[in-house]
């Protein structure tokens, strides 16, 4: 869901005087007519990771919380201060599904923008898709923001199940599905 708003309307005041003369500059900043601090709205990083068994399973999620709690999603998160794409994938996947991937085992696919509504704040991503094959699943546990692991066939994959657009986007890209 593209934002219907500035995506910056609600930041009221200057992050480097505190003025409330923070203003409208472009789509995508605003600038302090009182210390002309301009403050430019980047997307954020975030890596979804496509990782597969010997066997063509495919390892999604059910996202534990909102937003689109209940929804499939792929294993992955947002790229940490500091931390490269390959870094994240592999903490991600740790943390959420139990899962131990190598760095050098991930392949870079593509990337695509994506849209998260977070209490009504609509956060831009570009999403750094990875694919990572495994040798099963056995090992997997749904941890951290994860309800439980979904693994499923290509074509038991349920695109109208995943919640986010982007992800969807993605099944479709990777898979080619129209």
């Amino acid at each position: 869901m593209k934002p219907s708003k500035h995506p910056l309307e609600k930041f009221k005041f200057c992050p480097a005087c505190g003025s409330e003369e923070f203003k409208i500059d472009t789509f995508k900043s605003k600038k302090c007519e009182k210390c002309k601090f301009n403050y430019f709205y980047n997307s954020a990083g975030a890596v979804p990771i496509i990782i597969k068994d010997k066997e063509n399973n495919y390892l999604f999620v059910r996202r534990k919380y909102n937003p689109l709690k209940g929804t499939l999603d792929l294993p992955g998160g947002f790229i940490d201060f500091g931390e490269t794409a390959e870094n994240c994938a592999v903490r991600e996947v740790k943390e959420e599904t139990g899962i131990d991937i190598k760095e050098k085992d991930l392949k870079y696919l593509f990337s695509i923008p994506n849209y998260y509504n977070y209490y009504d704040f609509i956060i831009t991503s570009i999403d750094i898709y990875f694919e990572v094959s495994i040798d099963s699943f056995k090992n997997g546990i749904a941890n951290d923001d994860v309800q439980e692991l979904v693994i499923l066939k290509k074509d038991e994959i349920d695109i109208s199940k995943i919640g986010f657009e982007g992800i969807k986007k993605g099944i479709k890209k990777y898979f080619n599905i129209n």
